[in-house]
């Protein structure tokens, strides 16, 4: 935890001429591409994002335990440009490292595409040394939900290997609230696959 304040406070310090958002917050289970991270438990997570003009840079941390004494913290840099494509249509592509506070775990660098319309998601990325480890991922909006948001989400690997979720969000001023119910990519089942977020905006 100390260690993701630090990265936190860090990367608060930013031009001025930008538009700064950030955001701390906890999840019961930290979970990416269909993998508990956290091995089911918590972790606290933060988040520092820039915006220009359409480019956009930023980090994210979060604690992470793989089970051993190897890394606890993950740390994710990322930039790229936005921009709009059409009135129901935008596009962002960019660049991300995936890392974590242990010289033995390599980096991960992956380049993306994301697109977006007011009802579908579409993201593919590329692994830029393996590409065994690329991925895409489709998101399908309920826009006539008014409570809360609704998105279903399919997420497939090279090796045919898919995982599926539903997320249910509620946002306020300055809380976001997330529920993620998903099917593990490893066992297919989506039992003690649910896991609840809470964050704070900056």
């Amino acid at each position: 935890m100390k260690k993701l304040l630090t990265l936190l406070l860090a990367l608060s310090i930013m031009p001025a001429f930008a538009d700064v958002k950030g955001h701390v917050g906890y999840t019961s289970d930290y979970m990416w591409r269909g993998t508990s991270q956290s091995l089911g438990g918590g972790a606290f997570q933060a988040g520092v994002e820039l915006d220009y003009e359409g480019f956009f840079a930023g980090a994210w941390a979060s604690e992470v335990d793989f089970g051993d004494d190897s890394a606890s913290l993950e740390y994710d840099l990322y930039g790229g440009y936005n921009f709009q494509v059409s009135d129901k249509l935008s596009m962002s592509v960019g660049v991300m490292q995936y890392r974590w506070d242990d010289n033995d775990i390599e980096m991960v660098e992956e380049a993306f595409a994301h697109f977006s319309t007011p009802l579908v998601d579409f993201q593919y990325a590329v692994d830029t040394d393996n590409s065994d480890n690329d991925y895409m991922e489709l998101r399908l909006k309920a826009p006539f939900v008014d409570v809360v948001g609704v998105e279903f989400v399919y997420g497939r690997f090279p090796d045919d290997s898919t995982w599926k979720g539903l997320n249910l969000s509620k946002s306020w001023d300055k809380v976001d609230l997330g529920l993620m119910i998903m099917e593990d990519a490893k066992d297919g089942q989506f039992s003690d696959n649910v896991s609840l977020s809470l964050a704070y905006k900056l």
